[in-house]
């Protein structure tokens, strides 16, 4: 009995360590739609614990990235194509994307596929982004009064500006011929904004003011919230907050001030409304316009707002030296905020950590800006533009503002990873829906599922009490293989419920050859405990050698394979070795406890 005993307690670790891999999976199967709205940081956690589904299984992104060679020289073999293969790599790596296929073709084009991506900007953003991290200085509000009013006064002088953004047709021609008409405005205004680059401490109180949250030790916190809503008596037009029409966005009449009635200017902060961001952004784009701001620069908000079921969007204007940029970056991570701060409770930060030159900077930028705002910027994209509280001197920083955790995700693998030495564009992008995939899984599951009950019915009609047995481990196979590809965060496709359905096959398969061996044993005259004695030594030699020839090629398969052909040497490999232990350890175990025990002298196989 002491034989059976530590094989008794070895199966028992075995299995709690299943059921407890298990756990994760199973919750999954179980939560609701609503409970993975109210909480996708559950579902990510539970996601990346659990069993994975391929691509085929649970649907997800398909790229087609090609080397930009506009500004690369001709020679194709000077472009480094393995590097940016291995950053897109890594990149993808970090995200936890299951079983993703990422491979050359010829010389200019990668191949990508993610399973699990339905948003294909998040997929894009993740393996074409470059990473460009800057702190900006944003302009005070007399600086943008004066480019207000500068713009106001240069639309009024030449409407046709205004035709032409609106338009946005602007050849080179056209832009010369206008550009020389309003040089005058423009020198004019130009010379007005160089003289407003000195920082106005009159305004330090007014900023000290405002309710804008603050930066403070390491830490930086969003100006705004995008769900919050501002109170519409803050702002100086109502222009933006009218009902917004499907139709195309009216240019309005031109009049005295034809640029302020397309934002409102509130501080030095300037939104526009959705219908009028890109009238906007093409009047930013003219040259004579450039020549209103220079010495700084224009960029949007990553995001849209909300106000009263109106999209807005806020413009930065800022200065055009960056203070800080992503080159002094070592670490970035991201988190959910905690409680005690309502802005950032329960949404994604990110927290960035700058070198030792990096941090002085911070320090240095953070002391000498004091109640003014710094813009985090990502990819010309503005996250958030807290205003400076304190002098900085760790060199820390938080980005928040950001939207969902899986933006917070790419946005922290990017920073990590670095930039693609290459440009790459996309020639092609496919998302694959989860209905098929859910189809799949049904059949697939029935397959199995029908596939166990014939089996178990073969053996228990067969070998009666030596079925009972062999089922016993056949359910313990199961329960095992699905525990490990758990633990090991294998991917189950397809083809790799197709090895599971394999699987019960062959765990079966030991056991036959066993029991046929016992029979021919008690057939000889031999008493119960020496035909199992017997059976099992004889069988084994067989059985090892079968499941050692399958599970080489399932290695062959995995090494050479790709993607569903991994999943299925994945559960085919996992498959024959619990198998065999369930056959041989675990059935044994069971036959001496049995016999010794009840004190058996006959067996119904």
């Amino acid at each position: 009995m002491r034989g059976v005993l530590w094989k008794a307690v070895l199966t028992a670790i075995v299995v709690v360590l299943s059921l407890y891999f298990l756990i994760p999976t199973i919750r999954l199967a179980f939560i609701s739609d609503e409970q993975r709205e109210e909480n996708p940081g559950l579902v990510d956690e539970l996601q990346m614990k659990g069993i994975k589904l391929g691509l085929d299984l649970q649907g997800g992104t398909h790229l087609v990235l090609e080397v930009d060679t506009t500004n690369l020289p001709v020679d194709l073999d000077t472009i480094p194509i393995d590097i940016a293969l291995e950053v897109i790599r890594s990149r993808v790596d970090q995200f936890g994307v299951a079983e993703p296929t990422i491979q050359k073709v010829g010389s200019r084009r990668i191949i990508v596929e993610l399973p699990g991506i339905q948003n294909i900007e998040h997929a894009k953003q993740l393996v074409q982004e470059t990473a460009v991290l800057e702190f900006r200085l944003m302009r005070d509000k007399r600086d943008v009064q004066r480019f207000i009013d500068g713009m106001d006064k240069l639309l009024t002088s030449h409407p046709e500006l205004m035709e032409l953004a609106k338009r946005n047709i602007l050849t080179a021609e056209e832009s010369t011929s206008i550009a020389k008409k309003g040089s005058t405005a423009a020198e004019t205004s130009a010379g007005t904004q160089s003289e407003s680059t000195a920082v106005d401490t009159s305004t330090a109180k007014e900023m000290a003011q405002d309710t804008t949250p603050t930066m403070t030790m390491g830490q930086l916190m969003a100006k705004k919230d995008s769900s919050e809503a501002k109170p519409e008596s803050t702002l100086t037009g109502a222009s933006i907050f009218a009902k917004e029409s499907t139709a195309a966005p009216e240019v309005p009449e031109i009049s005295s001030s034809p640029f302020t009635s397309l934002v409102d200017v509130e501080e030095n902060s300037i939104f526009v409304s959705a219908s009028n961001v890109d009238l906007v952004a093409n009047l930013l784009e003219l040259p004579q316009v450039k020549e209103l701001y220079r010495g700084s620069v224009f960029l949007w908000d990553a995001h849209y707002r909300s106000y009263q079921g109106i999209r807005v969007k806020e413009l930065y204007m800022l200065r055009d030296n960056v203070e800080l940029t992503g080159d002094h970056l070592t670490k970035a991570r991201w988190h959910l905020g905690s409680g005690y701060d309502p802005k950032t409770a329960g949404k994604p930060v990110i927290d960035l950590e700058f070198d030792g030159a990096g941090g002085r900077i911070f320090s240095k930028v953070t002391g000498a800006n004091i109640k003014r705002r710094l813009a985090i910027v990502l990819n010309q994209k503005v996250y958030t533009a807290p205003v400076i509280q304190t002098k900085i001197r760790n060199g820390r920083a938080e980005i928040t503002g950001i939207n969902d955790i899986s933006e917070a995700k790419v946005i922290t693998i990017v920073l990590r990873a670095g930039s693609l030495p290459v440009p790459l564009k996309i020639v092609e992008e496919r998302t694959v829906g989860p209905t098929l995939g859910e189809d799949s899984i049904r059949n697939g599951v029935r397959a199995a599922i029908i596939g166990l009950i014939i089996v178990i019915l073969f053996m228990l009609i067969y070998y009666r009490f030596a079925g009972i047995v062999a089922n016993i481990a056949l359910i313990l196979n199961l329960i095992i293989l699905m525990a490990a590809m758990a633990l090991l965060h294998a991917t189950l496709t397809l083809p790799g419920i197709a090895g599971i359905i394999l699987t019960i096959g062959m765990a079966v398969d030991a056991n036959v050859l066993i029991y046929e061996r016992i029979r021919e044993e008690i057939r000889a005259g031999r008493t119960i405990r020496m035909a199992i004695e017997a059976g099992y030594s004889r069988a084994i030699i067989t059985i090892v050698d079968a499941n050692i020839t399958t599970l080489v090629a399932a290695i062959i398969l995995y090494y050479f394979g790709t993607g569903p052909i991994r999943g299925f040497a994945v559960t085919l490999g996992l498959g024959i070795v619990i198998s065999m232990y369930t056959a041989i350890v675990v059935t044994r175990m069971i036959f001496d406890w049995y016999i010794a025990a009840f004190r058996k002298e006959a067996l119904a196989i």
